[in-house]
């Protein structure tokens, strides 16, 4: 766990210390190229925001006695509210997310946990969409069951690796992307400790 979680946290500060140090020395004056390094900042920030929450998360829910605060939520709210988190980096790296947004009951959920899994959704859709720049969030229900679907267009995942991708610290051969394999790991469990289930829908 440590040697992976290392690894997956340097990258990003490693890139946050750079623009960080070439931004210092003052070597542009563009608002333009200015601009530029900002998103890059806040995108990098936004990845290891999530990195440490997955890391907070997978200590929380090994123990779930205490793992979550269970109240009456308004679902369409916590999905609406993962999208704009996810905003700075969507808009940074020139996604289109197209949110059809109705249909969303009320639940009982621990708010905390239920973002964790749509950003840890939302993020995989942005590190594995390859040349693609769309994704699409929507949510439905029926009497008693409600529904949250992420679709990308994407690089997919090979069909004998479908199976694998909620196990701790897997990782497809083919992701290219950064990542501890973590955080499809904790949604499948929050999922399961909230009386709810995660499927993959997949194609090359």
């Amino acid at each position: 766990l440590v040697s992976t979680v290392t690894h997956d946290l340097k990258t990003p500060l490693a890139l946050i210390r750079l623009v960080g140090e070439t931004l210092g020395l003052g070597r542009y004056s563009s608002p333009e190229t200015i601009g530029t390094y900002a998103r890059m900042l806040s995108t990098e920030a936004a990845r290891l925001t999530l990195r440490i929450d997955n890391l907070l998360a997978y200590a929380r829910i090994t123990d779930a006695r205490d793992a979550y605060r269970f109240e009456t939520l308004d679902l369409l709210d916590v999905v609406q509210e993962s999208v704009r988190r996810a905003g700075p980096r969507l808009r940074a790296l020139g996604f289109d997310l197209d949110a059809n947004l109705t249909d969303a009951p009320t639940v009982r959920a621990d708010r905390i946990a239920l973002l964790q899994v749509l950003d840890n959704l939302i993020d995989n859709s942005l590190k594995y969409s390859g040349a693609s720049r769309r994704i699409e969030v929507r949510t439905a229900a029926n009497e008693d069951t409600a529904f949250v679907s992420i679709r990308d267009w994407g690089i997919g995942i090979p069909p004998d690796e479908a199976a694998h991708v909620f196990e701790k610290f897997y990782r497809a051969r083919n992701a290219a992307a950064s990542g501890s394999g973590l955080g499809l790991a904790i949604a499948k469990r929050v999922m399961a400790d909230h009386g709810g289930s995660i499927r993959l829908e997949h194609g090359p």
